[in-house]
């Protein structure tokens, strides 16, 4: 016979969570961002060198390709483009783009790398900071719910459910790393950048993307694949000075 004493037991367990599942929901990117935090604290990729095989898809249907040689720290990013003695890259710093060409900066200007914050930094940050920067970026940081990605739960930062118009950014529920962007870019904001992360392999105890593939306004513009990625690598303050961007040692090799 199903007593009183049953029924109080049923209730107290259909208001626990079931075992093995993930949590249910986050009330806001702030809890989701720590969550991103506690889970990888210590085991992000403090350091990270990789080439990149980068393929453009021209408006006019050409398509080119270049090679990148990138190295990162939380909070930098140095991009090398082949040919190597040519001098020409770009370095992220502190909130500031520096634009090389032929080892000299040529502009400099405001700009907070968001993939390199999406990507690497708020593995780092305080959720509090990463949630400033995504403002600065222009995205609703009030904004968080969760919805299906190729197969996949995910939650979404800074869109209501169904809304792909506004800025985004997609973390897998499982993993809790980035699977996709949207972002308006260009002059007024008119054009809408997609974003998504293709694949990732394990590196160490956390993750990293191998394939992006980066639309504009629904057309593939961008391809990039990496291939030689290197983490804990101890790279030197040098590579990171505007100022000294000739290369002594080549930081991407084994």
């Amino acid at each position: 016979m199903f007593g009183r004493s049953n029924l109080a037991v049923l209730l107290l367990l259909m208001t626990l969570p079931a075992a093995g599942t993930a949590q249910s929901g986050y009330a806001s990117p702030r809890e989701l961002l720590q969550a991103v935090r506690t889970r990888y604290d210590g085991d992000w990729h403090e350091s990270l060198t990789f080439v990149q095989q980068t393929v453009f898809h021209r408006p006019n249907g050409s398509v080119d390709s270049a090679t990148w040689y990138e190295a990162l720290v939380p909070g930098m990013l140095r991009i090398d483009v082949a040919p190597i003695d040519s001098g020409n890259g770009v370095l992220f710093r502190d909130g500031v783009r520096y634009t090389i060409r032929n080892h000299e900066v040529v502009a400099s200007d405001a700009d907070v790398n968001v993939l390199a914050l999406l990507l690497t930094d708020m593995f780092f940050l305080d959720a509090g900071r990463s949630l400033v920067l995504f403002d600065s970026l222009g995205f609703d940081t009030t904004l968080v719910h969760r919805t299906e990605w190729q197969g996949k739960p995910v939650w979404v930062v800074g869109a209501p459910p169904g809304d792909l118009s506004v800025n985004q950014f997609w973390l897998e529920a499982d993993r809790l790393v980035p699977v996709r962007m949207v972002q308006h870019v260009g002059p007024q904001g008119r054009a809408l950048l997609d974003v998504r992360i293709g694949a990732y392999r394990q590196l160490d105890r956390g993750w990293v993307e191998t394939e992006l593939l980066i639309y504009l306004d629904g057309e593939l513009r961008q391809e990039e694949h990496y291939t030689n990625i290197r983490s804990g690598v101890r790279l030197e303050p040098r590579l990171f000075d505007p100022a000294s961007w000739r290369i002594t040692e080549p930081y991407w090799r084994e």
